[in-house]
Parts: C-alpha cells; structure tokens; sequence
C-alpha cells in the first residue's frame, strides 16, 4: 500500500511482498515500477521505503540488494533511522529509509517537514516520543 506526503510530494510504500516461490522472476519488480508509476502519476516527486536494517538471516539484505538494483538507494540525510514498535511505543526498530527519485523535483524537499509528516500519518501518537530525536539526528546532505 501506499502513503501519500502532502507536504513534501513524497509517497511512502508501506508494504510490497512477493511469496518466496514467487521471487528472482521479476515479479516484485514489476510491483514497485507500477507503485511508483501510480504515485507520480498522483504527483509525487519522489518514493519513500522503510527497509529493515540487515540481520544474520540474509532476508534483509537480499530486500536492499532488491531495492537497490530498482534504483533505490539510502537517504544521505539520516543514518540511523528508526520507527516506533507500535506494540511498544517506548520502544523503536532499527530501519533505514531508503528512497527513488521520480523526477528532477526530487532534491527540492525539506527532509525535517518530511519525517515529521510521515511519523504524524504513519504513526500517530506511538510516533511522538521518537520524532524530536530523529529530526536532530537529520544533516544537512
């Protein structure tokens, strides 16, 4: 699914899967050219991922090897990235925000407006105590 950011003319993809019999025949590349087709399309500049931070398993490397052969890469702005455990607020999980320009606007947002936008939809309340941490954390890459 996605999530549209208003204020940055961003979208967010919240979840893409492809059943592990599935994967290595371009299926899931097919899904994330149609999603970010479908954003811009709906005017947005550039497409947003939370990708978990790579374990010992290898699933979450082999994601961020997907991703980025897709053209997607890491935000320069902001390592490390987390989001709230929403089944523990005062806790977070390690992520990295990874991120795939859609055309030249790309470059012409506020990193700051951004996640604070995003934490606010994606988030709500569990997301509050995280924020001002995470904002501080933001260079100016």
């Amino acid at each position: 699914s996605l999530l549209g950011l208003r204020a940055n003319g961003a979208a967010l993809l919240e979840y893409l899967a492809v059943l592990g019999d599935r994967r290595s025949g371009g299926l899931g590349t097919i899904l994330l050219d149609a999603s970010t087709l479908y954003a811009r399309d709906r005017g947005a500049s550039h497409f947003l991922m939370e990708l978990e931070a790579p374990d010992e398993s290898g699933d979450a490397k082999r994601r961020l090897r997907f991703y980025a052969r897709n053209g997607c890469a890491p935000v320069s702005w902001l390592d490390p990235y987390v989001i709230p455990d929403l089944s523990d607020p005062a806790r977070s999980i390690d992520m990295i925000l990874y991120a795939r320009s859609l055309d030249d606007r790309a470059d012409r947002y506020d990193p700051r407006e951004l996640l604070t936008e995003l934490y606010q939809r994606a988030y709500g309340q569990a997301g509050d105590a995280h924020l001002p941490e995470l904002l501080d954390r933001v260079t100016d890459d």
